[in-house]
């Protein structure tokens, strides 16, 4: 079962980048160059999709955090490690929020 999971990540992760860089001859049979915004729109897919997965892991993260604060029961240590849990989630949600919002202010300065 774990090979299987191990394949099915590897698969989903590598095999869209492998299409996406592919070129299409035009109808003369040259290649036709790409332009900024094509490679940059290439780009900020494969990376929407990083940072969508950051996103989601930290909320994941934050909500394993949450019931690990509540069945914790008073013991030190694991409120320690919920907390520290909890500030790291926190901080992988907002790099992948500002990385999105780096994307789209760079791709709007490119579309002018």
């Amino acid at each position: 079962m774990n090979k299987i999971v191990k394949n099915i990540i590897y698969f989903s992760v590598f095999f869209p980048g492998v299409a996406m860089a592919q070129i299409r001859p035009d109808q003369q049979g040259s290649l036709d160059q790409p332009s900024v915004g094509q490679a940059f729109s290439s780009i900020s897919t494969f990376l929407y999709v990083i940072l969508g997965g950051m996103g989601a892991l930290s909320i994941v993260g934050l909500l394993v955090a949450a019931i690990d604060y509540l069945v914790a029961g008073g013991d030190e240590e694991r409120v320690g490690r919920s907390g520290k849990t909890l500030a790291f989630s926190l901080i992988g949600l907002a790099v992948a929020v500002v990385g999105i919002v780096i994307i789209n202010i760079v791709g709007g300065a490119l579309q002018k």
